[in-house]
């Protein structure tokens, strides 16, 4: 891994009209990831994490737009491009992972046409070209008989497959940035893992880096070299995925790891739940993301300002009050 950050953002702020308000689903984002590097960014639906990926990329759904920031990127803002300059990027430099290969694959082609779709957008190789490089990006994501089974409709394949599918379509053109969406969230245990063990595998072999979403940090840990939790649109803790782990500074990162299974979980042992539910992201305001579900709030500061970054080891930063007040005391509620 590189220390050069092959993308940075930078402030990143995306809104959403509903009625006369407006909804903001990401909230001052910032991170940057580095050549060769798994950031995962994590936290329970509605947290921001998808609609962040998408706002890189420009792909905000219905009438939700990016209304601040940057996304540098090989030394363009991507924020900036126009439409012919920002589509060349996607798939070429930075290709995305969906959550459902189901709904991201189109049910009327086959496989192959489908890569070669891709191809078709971005590389002006000859048919030969495109079709050596179908098979080979399939035999490297581990399709089977990729020769035969290409000619497969999705439907004819296992969740599974349509998953590897789905990797396939994204190295295609070989970018250097792949986004992996919840992209093992519908998949069993077991087919789970052996996409995880693909995707490191995939990332070290081919050397580029990979921001993976998740609501799990103990799937991130499998994966990623550096987490960023986020809740209500916010980002509240960053650092390397092992310190965080281990160290979590945030109240909400803790009620996560509390809240997850773990191979010791049994009966005698029950699951911390977090209380409440995420907050209306209209109402939010300045006050601090967390403050109406935690447990060791601030009063009379939580509910009116909103936390500053502090330090809390190396490279590991949390915007939380009671952290900056009181340390780890305060975060260890439920552990």
């Amino acid at each position: 891994m590189t220390s050069a950050p092959v993308l940075s953002v930078r402030g990143l702020r995306i809104e959403f009209p509903v009625g006369g308000d407006r909804l903001v689903a990401a909230r001052d984002v910032s991170f940057e990831l580095a050549g060769g590097e798994c950031l995962a960014i994590v936290g329970e639906s509605g947290s921001g994490k998808s609609v962040t990926c998408l706002g890189l990329l420009g792909l905000v759904p219905g009438q939700g737009r990016v209304v601040a920031g940057e996304v540098i990127f090989e030394g363009d803002d991507l924020l900036k491009l126009p439409f012919e300059g920002l589509r060349q990027v996607r798939g070429e430099k930075i290709a995305m992972i969906f959550q459902d290969p189901s709904s991201a694959l189109n049910p009327l082609f086959t496989i192959e046409r489908q890569i070669r779709d891709v191809l078709d957008v971005h590389k002006d190789w000859p048919a030969k070209r495109k079709r050596d490089r179908i098979l080979e990006v399939l035999g490297a994501v581990g399709f089977p008989d990729p020769a035969r089974r290409m000619k497969s409709y999705p439907h004819e394949l296992s969740g599974g497959l349509r998953q590897r599918v789905a990797i396939a379509l994204a190295l295609a053109c070989a970018p250097r940035i792949v986004i992996a969406d919840e992209a093992t969230t519908n998949l069993d245990v077991s087919v789970q893992a052996q996409i995880i063990e693909l995707l490191v595998g995939l990332k070290d072999d081919l050397e580029f880096s990979v921001i993976f979403v998740t609501h799990d940090l103990a799937l991130a840990q499998h994966i990623a070299d550096r987490v960023m939790v986020m809740y209500a649109g916010h980002p509240v803790e960053v650092g390397p995925v092992a310190e965080v782990m281990a160290n979590p500074a945030h109240p909400y990162t803790v009620g996560l790891l509390g809240s997850a299974p773990t191979g010791e979980s049994h009966r005698a042992h029950r699951l911390a739940a977090i209380p409440g539910s995420i907050p209306d992201l209209r109402t939010i305001g300045a006050a601090a993301p967390f403050a109406g579900r935690c447990p060791v709030r601030v009063e009379g500061i939580c509910d009116r300002v909103k936390p500053a970054w502090t330090s809390c080891g190396a490279d590991h930063l949390v915007a939380c009050h009671r952290y900056e007040r009181d340390g780890r005391e305060g975060t260890t509620w439920n552990r």
